[in-house]
C-alpha cells in the first residue's frame, strides 16, 4: 500500500483484497507515519535548543556597539549641557562610568557592556535615552 501511495499518489483497492488485509496495511502505514512524526519532533526540539543556546550567547556586532556608544555619548552630553560645557568637562567621567555600570546591571551583560545580547538592543537604546544620573 505505502509504496503505491508514494509512487502514484493514490491507492486503489483490488477486487480480491479483503478488508482485513487493507486494515493491516493501513495499520503499518499509520505506525510508520507516527514513528516519522516522533523522529521529526525530536529533531525539531534538538534544533530549537541549539538555536536558543546560540541566540543567548550572541553579543553586539561592531555596528551595534557603535550605536550604543553614540547613544551614551549623546545622553551624557544632553544631561550636562553639551560636550563643550564646563559642567560636561567637570562631571562627564562620573556620568559615563555610572551609565555604563547601570547599563551592565540592568541588562545583566557581565563585566563588559559589549556583551549585551542583541535581542535587547532596542530596549537598551530606549533605556539609555531615559537614563538619569543618580549620585552615589
Amino acid at each position: 500500500m505505502l509504496p503505491t501511495l508514494r509512487k502514484t499518489g493514490h491507492y486503489e483497492v483490488a477486487a480480491d483484497q479483503s478488508v482485513n488485509q487493507l486494515l493491516a496495511e493501513f495499520g503499518d502505514f499509520k505506525v510508520t507515519y507516527v514513528q516519522q512524526m516522533v523522529e521529526f519532533k525530536d529533531a525539531l526540539e534538538k534544533q530549537t535548543k541549539a538555536f536558543d543556546k546560540s541566540i543567548s550567547n550572541m553579543t553586539l556586532s561592531t555596528t551595534q556597539q557603535n550605536k550604543v556608544h553614540r547613544a551614551v555619548k549623546d545622553r551624557v552630553g544632553s544631561l550636562l549641557g553639551g560636550a563643550h560645557s564646563d559642567l560636561y568637562k567637570e562631571k562627564s567621567r562620573m556620568y559615563f562610568a555610572n551609565l555604563w555600570n547601570d547599563l551592565k546591571a540592568e541588562f545583566e551583560c557581565g563585566s563588559r557592556w559589549q556583551d549585551l545580547n542583541p535581542a535587547y538592543m532596542e530596549e537598551a537604546m530606549s533605556w539609555i535615552r531615559y537614563w538619569n544620573y543618580e549620585g552615589r
